[in-house]
């Protein structure tokens, strides 16, 4: 019987050190995976600026009406591909987004 006990008592350590512990360490692995997202979005917020910039200076030098609205598609591609990668990163981190 004491025996038994023993292995009850053991067991229960057992499991209130998994119960402390594995909370802990899946919270520093989903941190290791968010620290990755953050970099992921400084790549993609640069290169959106870049592309930005390079927009802006077309914008400076268009010349006619044409071009200006040929422009405007260009903005309005890059900014819908934006969008669209900025989603495909977000619906993956199991966040609800509504839209009203």
């Amino acid at each position: 019987m004491y025996h038994d006990l023993h292995q009850i008592h053991l067991l229960h350590q057992i499991l209130t050190v998994l119960a402390l512990s594995l909370p802990t360490i899946v919270a520093a692995f989903e941190g290791v995976r968010r620290q990755s997202e953050y970099s992921r979005n400084k790549n993609r917020s640069e290169a959106m600026k870049a592309n930005l910039e390079e927009l802006d200076n077309k914008f400076e030098s268009a010349e006619g009406e044409e071009e200006f609205y040929k422009l405007l598609r260009e903005v309005d591609i890059t900014m819908l591909s934006e969008t669209k990668e900025w989603m495909m990163l977000m619906v993956p981190s199991n966040w609800n987004i509504s839209v009203k």
